[in-house]
Order: C-alpha cells, then structure tokens, then sequence
C-alpha cells in the first residue's frame, strides 16, 4: 500500500480501516466532506475575515512553531518541515502571522 494514492475518505471511515490505510503506513489521508458543518471551518476562513478572527483571540499568545525547513544533498529545501522539539521556538501568533506574509 505505499505505493498507492493517499486514500480520499467522504464518510467517516471505521477505526480499523483508517489505522489500516494511514495511520499503519504512517502516511496521510483526505477526509474533505467530515467538517463540513464545522464552525471552525466558517469563522477561521480567510474569505471570511478567519486571519483577524484569530488574530483577536491568540495576538500575543505564545506559540511553538517549527521553522527549521530540511534540505536536500545538493542544499535546496525540500519545503518538507522538521517537528522535532529541538526545531522549535516559541513566538507570538501575531510574529507568527507576520513571518507567514513575508
């Protein structure tokens, strides 16, 4: 099963059969229709002021973010993230919002 797509899921899968495809293949899967009714999916949208939303709840709340991007042999970032907790570092949500737009 490594080989294949990542598998797309309308209805909620069982237990077994989400463990079987992605979580056993540490691989990911699409669920794109289950949080659909979601209120987090209307008040976090960008379209629909989402940024400002959440601005106003976390603005200088401390978060840990992972900015450390992993490279390649040749040097060029592979855009693939490091989660380890010795990439982290803690900064507000507003400096996170910041370093996102640039």
């Amino acid at each position: 099963m490594v080989d294949k797509k990542i598998p797309v899921y309308e209805t909620a899968p069982s237990t077994l059969t989400f463990f079987s495809d992605c979580v056993r293949y540490n691989r990911p899967c699409k669920m794109p229709t289950l949080a659909k009714n979601w209120p987090a999916l209307e008040k976090w949208a960008d379209k629909k002021g989402g940024k400002e939303y959440l601005t106003g709840l976390f603005n200088e709340t401390g978060i840990s973010v992972y900015t450390d991007a992993l490279y390649d042999i040749e040097g060029v970032e592979t855009r693939k993230f490091s989660f380890r907790t010795d990439k982290s570092k803690m900064m507000t949500y507003a400096a996170f919002l910041e370093k996102q737009a640039a």
